[in-house]
């Protein structure tokens, strides 16, 4: 069955669907087919991929997430120091049927890792399953990684060595950032790491967006933006007024290197705009004229116009 997973905080429409197949937590057998997922709705991707499922709380961003939910009540994996779930090899196959499709068409497929997950994170107990990502990632040349983590830091620790002067293509990294405080103990390096290994895309997920954030360090290629979704009650509220900061300052590089996507207005302003969708993601095009500022989709591309040279984990 191709479910797809969706990086919501309890996204309502998917779990009133679990709960129709699935009346109490999922056994190991379901649990295995459970976890692929083909054509993705989360908007800025064409495809999730979750090589494990499992992961640690380690930003404010983290408090209130949607994968420990999720995995929880369906009986996944465990977040903290339990142990981490391995996807079914079913999952694992998935990508190579998206590059050959993507090879035929002559497009690329944008292929978001991990939306359950930390490929970063870490766990000895993921260290032979990230060597076997980044096998995948080469065997399917014509699918644009991009990898997204909370621990930047650990691009330089866990990426092979031989990578960081050739570095894949198809990989863009991506980093998350929630508060101010992220951003200044953590961009620098992360900035550093591309100009070092000159990859593709780097690209920063402002989601939830908690506070405002002043760019003093420059931005990302790529800025996605959104607000906190799931219940009311545990919702962080956005403030509109430090997302128009946020943009106007990346506006303000005058660089058409830099791409901004909104994303997401959050619970708590869906339903004082009354909007339909309740995390706000669908319909920002229906509210009023002093919104349209909102209306920012851009997504950067790559052309790869030559083959790279051969790689290796080693």
């Amino acid at each position: 069955m191709g479910v797809v997973f969706r990086p919501d905080c309890l996204f309502d429409e998917f779990c009133l669907y679990a709960k129709t197949i699935f009346l109490k937590p999922l056994n190991d057998t379901k649990r295995k087919h459970f976890c692929m997922g083909e054509f993705s709705k989360i908007s800025w991707t064409d495809h999730t991929f979750n090589a494990w499922i499992g992961c640690t709380k380690v930003s404010p961003g983290c408090r209130f997430c949607y994968a420990e939910e999720f995995a929880n009540k369906y009986n996944f994996a465990k977040w903290g120091t339990a142990p981490r779930y391995l996807t079914a090899d079913s999952t694992w196959a998935k990508p190579l049927a998206w590059n050959k499709r993507a090879e035929k068409e002559k497009i690329r497929y944008r292929v978001f890792c991990s939306s359950l997950s930390d490929v970063m994170e870490d766990n000895p107990e993921v260290e032979q399953w990230r060597k076997r990502l980044f096998e995948l990632i080469l065997q399917t040349p014509h699918l644009d990684w991009l990898l997204l983590t909370k621990r930047s830091d650990n691009y330089w620790k866990f990426f092979p060595e031989n990578w960081l002067c050739n570095f894949p293509k198809n990989i863009w990294i991506g980093y998350t950032i929630c508060t101010q405080k992220e951003y200044d103990e953590h961009y620098a390096h992360f900035r550093d790491f591309q100009i070092f290994t000159k990859a593709s895309i780097s690209f920063i997920s402002f989601e939830p967006l908690l506070q405002p954030i002043i760019l003093k360090l420059g931005a990302p290629d790529w800025s996605i933006i959104g607000g906190e979704s799931g219940f009311l009650k545990n919702a962080r509220e956005m403030n509109l007024a430090w997302v128009k900061s946020l943009i106007g300052q990346i506006q303000a590089m005058n660089d058409k290197k830099h791409h901004i996507f909104f994303k997401q207005m959050g619970s708590h302003l869906a339903k004082k705009l009354n909007m339909q969708d309740k995390k706000g993601e669908t319909g920002i095009d229906k509210l009023p004229p002093a919104y349209d500022w909102l209306q920012l989709r851009e997504i950067p591309k790559v052309e790869i116009k030559e083959e790279q040279k051969t790689l290796s984990l080693f």
